[in-house]
């Protein structure tokens, strides 16, 4: 039955064959196809600019720990201007802090449904809009969002697709306001064993130097500027994926040091070492190229996928990075820097 189906909807052939690291960037690409065209619908390109104008406010709020805002949020659509109600809850904390953005499915934003006093006392902000403000949970493409843009195929874009539109644009206004931090988010999550691993991409309308290198010395993986590309981003993140899928033999070794691309484990002396997914790709390069010199510019087009403008010094914080994690209380280094030429990962006597 589902086969029929399979063959009825002409989707394409995903699962023959083994996926692999050779072919799980094409892999990936039918999947997110799919899912576009079958279930998430495809969302239209970002505005250039997203207006915010507040119409409530409440200083006092949640037993006077948070400021209350209602923000009308407004933006140039296909077919005209589109706007939605936001309701923020910001600590009185006197310092910046990390925001979460909620969707809600109940009409009454802010009314109890959510537990917002728990978020404000745990030190967060809080975004939330109803969902029905944006489109409704129907067939009917007629109403809010989905009036906004021509429509010609039934798979141009789908309801949940346009609310995670809607979560986008409350982020560009988030990105605006001083009271909303992702650094604190970034701050906790790498303090947390629980989820120090998970891999993270800044992105920001900060594009100041001295942002970028905060974020990478707190763990974060890589940093976009606001605005860029959406194929970028799908690009970076397709390069903090790709090391999980490995093929054939799956143990690397360097003196006392191993890399297994199985399980992602890495061990110097028996010890495991714990890396970010950024520094496991960087070390997983050197490894596979044992003994051979290494530019810059190969480093950042391979680990971080984009070309190298001679700019950044994004290879050398992580390459310092990885000799705190890797080298450091050993008497045989391992990483070296050759003046002039780039980095290489041998065995040398101390």
């Amino acid at each position: 039955m589902m086969e029929e189906q399979i063959r009825a909807r002409r989707l394409p052939p995903l699962f023959d064959g083994e996926v692999n690291a050779q072919n799980f960037d094409e892999w990936r690409k039918n999947i997110v196809d799919l899912y576009a065209h079958e279930c998430f619908g495809v969302t239209p390109p970002a505005p250039r600019e997203v207006r915010a104008v507040v119409v409530e406010q409440n200083d006092d709020d949640w037993a006077g720990k948070a400021e209350h805002r209602k923000v009308m949020l407004s933006f140039d659509m296909e077919n005209g201007e589109f706007s939605f109600p936001v309701h923020l809850v910001i600590p009185k904390a006197g310092r910046p802090c990390p925001c979460v953005v909620y969707p809600s499915f109940t009409p009454y934003a802010t009314a109890g449904y959510q537990p917002i006093e728990e978020i404000v006392d745990q030190g967060f902000a809080l975004a939330v809009f109803c969902y029905e403000d944006v489109t409704r949970d129907n067939e009917d493409f007629t109403d809010g969002l989905a009036a906004m843009t021509s429509r010609g195929a039934a798979d141009d874009w789908g309801k949940i697709g346009m609310w995670a539109f809607a979560c986008s644009r409350v982020l560009d206004h988030l990105l605006t306001l001083p009271e909303i931090d992702g650094i604190q988010l970034l701050r906790r999550m790498k303090a947390d064993p629980a989820l120090r691993d998970i891999p993270v991409i800044m992105a920001t309308a900060k594009g100041a130097e001295y942002d970028k290198i905060q974020s990478l010395d707190l763990g974060a993986d890589d940093y976009l500027v606001k605005p860029f590309a959406l194929e970028e981003l799908s690009a970076r993140l397709r390069v903090l994926t790709r090391s999980q899928f490995g093929a054939g033999d799956s143990r690397l070794v360097a003196g006392d040091l191993t890399l297994d691309t199985g399980t992602r484990r890495v061990k110097r002396g028996g010890a495991e070492i714990a890396l970010s997914a950024r520094e496991y790709a960087l070390l997983e390069y050197l490894m596979h190229n044992k003994g051979i010199v290494l530019s810059r510019e190969k480093i950042e087009n391979h680990v971080w996928n984009f070309d190298y403008e001679g700019g950044t010094n994004v290879v050398d914080v992580y390459i310092r990075y990885l000799r705190k994690k890797i080298d450091d209380g050993h008497e045989r280094k391992l990483i070296h820097t050759v003046r002039g030429m780039g980095y290489v990962l041998r065995e040398e006597t101390p």
